[in-house]
């Protein structure tokens, strides 16, 4: 999946090109424009009704992505805004996280990914992953129920909407972005559930984006992007919740659910709440404002300070006013210096508990007021440094007594404070909460600081012990009292540089629970990947549960689910040892180690694991084709058994074993056979079609310069935002739209419907890719299939293609006779061209003001596209203003 950062660029590289389409189409309008014909006559430049709407559109989509407090200006999107008014909403920053939300974890370190899982898949089981998946519709139930919840309150309604338009930065970021992960170099061949990109190659990539669009900034500094927590209002979070539970939602009855062997062990949980969503949105913010090592340095003298000052002190104290035996366990045993009792022992000890406790202290003074659910935590360290000053107080008491006391009224005290920090190390290492445990392991730091005190005692008693020859015993004593602090202090150092650097105190208790971006300063990638599009054809689809008839509908479809999802059990009966190595639609076995091995391919059907193990037992002998004995295979479908129209994908059915592997004898050895991974199925896609070279994909990255995004995955996001956002704009914000009158009364603009997909953010299909990106799309807008595919997924037949009932509009283009323009149909341009390349083409003419969009010749520089007589032919101007009219649902 993609990253926040990645996410949050598309968001306000959205906003830019929308900022720059809206003021170049207003330049255009209102500045005279001519355009010759041909014949030597210029003409005034005629500005259609499609610009007049689009343009209107784009000022309310603007509108909406400026709605409520503003996020500095990125600076890899200038036009967002400037130093006075601020850029990109906060809030859209934050809608760009919109759909990783529930993954946020709290202090239990617990997050709900299943819900993010439903939202970008259709289940929670990443394994049954639907064509079609409810993220859209998510986000504009977001809108309305977050702007129900807000009422009348301006602030607050302006927030809900720039967080939903957010929400389509995410979106098409995931569109995107997102297949192009997966498809990047070095993953494609691996045997793996959707691997993705290469850790290596993420950090190339958001090193990218980190660069080229926010300027280097460090995680601490993005957070400035995004509403403090308390500045997130509860009707925001409460309309996201109630979202959550709408029709066809994750928290909906019934709840999707994923295969059986899945659901067995899974625990939904109860639904989140405003509380939850808001401290883990906290945590994950106040968790990313890192320090650096000399913040940490400073810092942690309050632990090191009280400690690294105490034997110094202890050893130079007068023994002749105070009961003080300490001392002595610096100095030279003689006769007007004793050897230490147990009473400078106790002394010892108890000194290293209360300078231990100090630091301990400071953190809980440091962490509750941030952290007030873990009042409980706080509370329990507040009594143990209570417990501890207790301990200092009755030795302040002891060692100004004339005489000694008792050993019991010495030891008893240290006693109960060993016990106490004993306790917090035992929740250290027991308790269920990330953040409690971490918190718990600084709480025994008094424990440890009097253990050392105690051995560091010992070491120095031994070295200053009278017996040592000359001025030994002096110069050890000077030694030991500077080199406890030196210890100290360069313990600090490298705790503060190796350890804590990057965190802050809040950040390193809950670093086991919230959600962290990565070390955006550390990043230092420079060559960016380019990469070939990952995509699965209809080739690989199956259908959940048998069509009565005709071609199956694509709610019903589903991907083919990775090589974590067991197919079969395999076991042998029969004679000897059977081992077997398996790929793709290949099936070998043989007997023993030196045996002849039988090879069985797969035919080109599509078997359901239940049919796949039926033909492999009625054929495996483990002897060369054509010999043996049938019937000593034993199989099992296990969790696929109700699924009997769980269709595999031929050729690529079979995970790599890797090798020869010896099956079992029984059920419980049995040896398990995988599906092939999502990575084998996948079909790779570059600038012209399918590829095997990253040569002819594209840079994933951004890259310097204002336009350095263009042609790149985020900038091709972003190019799908801005046409995704001027369809939001009529429903994200539901008054009525007008554009500006032209030479007739314009009508209303109508919800926009078109653009909407119900994507699934985790894979994509090659023809929704070539509907977006790379043009050459088969229309699936056709409500009738033909009758010779009702049959199509009939046991053993290949798939045909799913066919999307999607309202359509049956009005033909026809230019005028002798255009050389390609006589095609609107909706056919579209498919043709592909959304981003027309979107591309037509925004470059509306905003020339040379360009008449309405003109029945092309623009030189429109794209090209093939003729069914082979020729290549270029669209019109009045052919692209006809196919955004179609796509943006405009009257």
């Amino acid at each position: 999946m993609t990253s926040l950062l990645i996410d949050a660029a598309v968001t306000t590289l959205i906003h830019d090109r929308l900022k720059v389409l809206h003021d170049s189409l207003t330049r255009k309008q209102t500045l005279v424009g001519f355009a010759g014909e041909g014949n030597g006559t210029l003409t005034p430049v005629t500005i259609t009704q499609v610009e007049r709407q689009v343009r209107e559109l784009a000022r309310r989509a603007v509108e909406l992505f400026e709605g409520g407090a503003r996020a500095p200006v990125a600076p890899g999107a200038p036009r967002t805004g400037d130093v006075r008014t601020g850029g990109t909403s906060q809030y859209a920053f934050l809608g760009s996280a919109g759909f990783s939300l529930p993954s946020f974890t709290d202090l239990s370190g617990r997050g709900k990914p299943w819900i993010s899982q439903v939202l970008r898949g259709g289940t929670p089981d990443r394994d049954l992953s639907r064509v079609l998946a409810p993220a859209t519709a998510f986000v504009f139930e977001v809108a309305d129920k977050a702007r129900q919840a807000a009422g009348t309150t301006p602030g607050e309604l302006a927030a809900a909407r720039a967080f939903a338009m957010g929400m389509i930065g995410a979106l098409a970021s995931n569109v995107v972005v997102e297949p192009l992960l997966r498809g990047a170099d070095g993953t494609r061949f691996a045997d793996g559930d959707w691997p993705g990109i290469s850790a290596a190659q993420m950090v190339e990539v958001e090193s990218a984006v980190r660069r080229h669009v926010f300027g280097g900034v460090s995680a601490s500094d993005f957070m400035s992007y995004l509403p403090a927590h308390d500045a997130v209002k509860d009707s925001l979070l409460r309309g996201y919740i109630e979202a959550l539970g709408a029709a066809g939602m994750p928290l909906a009855a019934p709840r999707p659910t994923g295969f059986p062997d899945f659901e067995t062990g899974f625990a939904p949980g109860a639904p989140p709440t405003v509380a939850q969503l808001r401290q883990a949105y906290y945590l994950m913010r106040a968790s990313n404002e890192s320090w650096n090592g000399w913040g940490w340095f400073f810092w942690l003298f309050f632990f090191t300070l009280p400690v690294g000052l105490s034997l110094p002190i202890a050893a130079v104290i007068d023994e002749d006013k105070l009961r003080w035996q300490v001392s002595r366990l610096f100095r030279p045993e003689s006769a007007g210096v004793p050897n230490p009792s147990n009473e400078a022992w106790s002394q010892l000890a108890s000194l290293g508990f209360a300078a231990g406790a100090v630091g301990p202290m400071a953190l809980t003074l440091w962490l509750w007021p941030s952290l007030p659910a873990m009042w409980p935590d706080f509370l329990h360290g507040t009594i143990g440094f209570l417990i501890d000053a207790l301990g200092a107080l009755l030795l302040g008491l002891s060692v100004a007594a004339q005489n000694a006391w008792e050993d019991a009224s010495r030891w008893v005290p240290l006693a109960l404070q060993a016990v106490s920090r004993i306790i917090f190390l035992l929740r250290a290492i027991l308790d269920g909460s990330p953040a409690s445990r971490t918190y718990c392991w600084f709480q025994t730091f008094p424990l440890w600081t009097a253990l050392f005190s105690l051995i560091y005692g010992a070491i120095a008693d031994a070295l200053t012990d009278s017996d040592a020859p000359g001025n030994r015993s002096e110069l050890a004593r000077i030694l030991l009292l500077i080199g406890w602090p030196v210890i100290l202090a360069v313990s600090q150092i490298v705790l503060a540089v190796a350890v804590f650097d990057g965190h802050n105190p809040l950040s390193f208790v809950t670093r086991g629970a919230a959600t962290r971006l990565p070390a955006l300063d550390r990043m230092t990638g420079v060559a960016p990947p380019h990469a070939l599009a990952a995509l699965l054809d209809e080739s690989t689809l199956w259908a959940e549960g048998a069509p009565a008839a005709g071609l199956p509908p694509l709610d019903t479809l589903r991907y083919p689910p990775g090589s974590a999802r067991p197919l079969l059990k395999l076991w042998w009966t029969g004679t000897g040892e059977l081992q077997v190595r398996h790929a793709g639609s290949t099936f070998e076995c043989r007997i023993g180690a030196n045996g002849a091995a039988q090879v069985l391919h797969l035919p080109p059907i599509q078997f359901t694991p239940r049919e796949l193990g039926t033909w492999l037992a009625a054929r495996v002998t483990g002897q060369p084709t054509g010999t043996g004995t049938i019937g000593g295979l034993q199989v099992d479908p296990g969790g696929d058994a109700p699924l009997v129209a769980h269709r595999l994908p031929w050729p690529m059915v079979m995970a790599d074993s890797g090798g020869w592997v010896p099956l079992g004898r029984d059920a419980g050895k049995a040896h398990v056979l995988r599906h092939a991974s999502r990575a084998q199925l996948a079909t790779p896609h570059g600038q012209r079609g399918p590829s095997v070279s990253s040569a002819e994909g594209w840079p994933i990255a951004p890259g310097p310069g204002v336009m350095g995004a263009d042609g790149s995955g985020v900038g091709m996001a972003a190019e799908l935002g801005a046409l995704l956002g001027l369809g939001a704009a009529t429903r994200i914000h539901p008054a009525p739209l007008v554009p500006p009158a032209g030479p007739a009364a314009p009508p209303p603009l109508a919800t926009v419907e078109r653009v909407f997909r119900r994507w699934n953010l985790d894979a994509r299909r090659v023809n929704e890719w070539r509907a977006i990106v790379e043009g050459g799309a088969r229309s699936e807008n056709r409500a009738v299939a033909p009758a010779a595919a009702a049959a199509a997924f009939a046991p053993g037949a290949p798939p045909a293609p799913p066919t999307e009932v999607v309202p359509g509009d049956p009005t033909q283009l026809n230019p005028a006779a002798g255009s050389p323009a390609l006589m095609v149909g609107t909706e056919a341009l579209v498919d043709q061209l592909g959304w981003l390349p027309l979107f591309r083409a037509w925004s470059r003419v509306a905003t020339d003001p040379e360009q008449d969009a309405d003109s029945e010749l092309p623009a030189p520089y429109s794209p090209r596209l093939r003729a069914s007589d082979g020729r290549w032919v270029q669209p019109t101007n009045r052919q692209l203003n006809a196919a955004v009219r179609y796509l943006l649902d405009l009257p």
